[in-house]
């Protein structure tokens, strides 16, 4: 161990004695102190020589970067909310790679949920992984903890990114594209970080062929997306990327020039004066359907005489960049119908989008989604996972039914 290392070991050592932490740290594995390669925290970082020791997630959004990369087999630690059975949720690499069911028989270890505690510092340090990913707000949020963690380990931050589209020009932005190759270049995987830039690339190339001089004048509302939670039907979506790729019309954009994931709550009458065409219902708001907020949405919509989709779950610990992409393609069928794309085509594209986000193992995505959010979902043949609340079938056409106060969405 250099003369460096072992002044800042002894150093690390006393501040975490001093609060209660009793073990002694190195920075064998990597410090993350040294090199050109800065992080999105712009912290200078070491790339990895190998992952042989393992990879830790921390934080929201970064266990589906891990997956982008190929790491299923090299996670040993993530965080609690990737692991349970609601999990799976919206959430396309919860269903491509069974982390639920690795936590549970104790392969994967678990720590606090989105933060970094004392506790978690000294955990995961004894593990002494290859390289331990932090989303950016966890190491704003804890960065104590987070300094005293990467005196042990090789620590990359990245960004959670909620945007990451130039959708006018069906491009990814610079931020994006720049997170990709860090951590292209962080964990030697620099081919999996072209073949993704290159293939989502490609996805979007394919979008904008298929609408290309075409724009609905359908006026759409999305809603039920979950932002900070479950949302009910009166939460709308200003900003709807796979809306935006599909030229259609998202009528929150007649009220507000508002960007970015969070929903706006409307009341009925602004709903019912909007009067869309079209409404896309987030299948993540299942368990919100029998509230009075989305009944009396539903006696609105009855009213204007709208057509109902589900869509492909939006946001879900940040944002499903595969799933937008996915029900882009859903959405031009909803649009402009079958003559310009059928529902044959959707779904070999929707499967094509998967496997370039996780290989072979996203080829049952798409199917295993739909099953989870009509709660039929069975992760391993045995165990059932059951999504709470009414089940919606994802890409179904829907009528209001039922009685006033007790409205349901059934099946066309």
């Amino acid at each position: 161990m250099s003369k460096g290392n072992i002044i800042m070991s002894l150093i690390v050592a006393c501040i975490l004695i001093g609060g209660g932490v009793a073990y002694y740290v190195t920075t064998q594995n990597g410090g993350g102190t040294s090199g050109d390669l800065r992080d999105m925290a712009d912290r200078a970082v070491t790339p990895v020589d190998n992952l042989d020791n393992g990879v830790v997630t921390v934080g929201v959004g970064t266990l589906r970067w891990a997956s982008y990369f190929g790491l299923y087999e090299d996670i040993i630690c993530v965080d609690l909310g990737d692991t349970n059975a609601g999990g799976y949720n919206a959430k396309g690499y919860g269903y491509a790679f069974d982390y639920y069911l690795k936590a549970a028989n104790g392969t994967v270890k678990t720590h606090s949920h989105n933060s970094i505690e004392a506790a978690d510092v000294e955990n995961i340090g004894k593990m002494d992984p290859s390289i331990v990913i932090i989303s950016l707000s966890v190491y704003e949020n804890h960065k104590v903890n987070c300094d005293l963690l990467a005196a042990k380990c090789n620590v990359v931050v990245i960004d959670e990114l909620e945007d990451f589209l130039d959708a006018s020009e069906y491009k990814l932005n610079d931020r994006f594209v720049k997170q990709i190759d860090l951590l292209g270049k962080v964990l030697g995987k620099e081919a999996r970080a072209n073949e993704l830039k290159s293939g989502i690339q490609s996805v979007l190339d394919d979008i904008r062929g298929i609408v290309k001089d075409m724009t609905s004048d359908k006026k759409v509302y999305v809603c039920g997306v979950s932002s900070s939670g479950a949302k009910s039907l009166d939460f709308g979506l200003p900003e709807y990327w796979a809306l935006e790729l599909a030229n259609g019309t998202n009528i929150m954009s007649m009220i507000s020039d508002k960007r970015g994931v969070t929903s706006m709550q409307l009341n009925v009458e602004e709903i019912a004066k909007l009067n869309p065409d079209i409404v896309f219902v987030d299948p993540t708001c299942k368990n919100m359907l029998t509230g009075t907020d989305s009944q009396n949405v539903m006696e609105a919509i009855i009213k204007s005489g709208s057509k109902i989709y589900v869509s492909t779950p939006y946001v879900w610990f940040g944002i499903n960049y595969d799933n937008v992409l996915a029900d882009t393609y859903r959405l031009i069928n909803n649009l402009y119908g079958d003559s310009v794309i059928d529902q044959a085509a959707v779904d070999s594209k929707i499967d094509s989008v998967y496997k370039l986000f996780y290989g072979d193992d996203g080829s049952d995505v798409r199917v295993n989604m739909i099953k989870f959010f009509e709660n039929t979902f069975m992760p391993d043949g045995e165990n059932v996972v059951k999504a709470k609340g009414v089940p919606l079938t994802i890409g179904n056409e829907y009528t209001i039914g039922g009685e006033k106060g007790s409205r349901e969405l059934v099946k066309v």
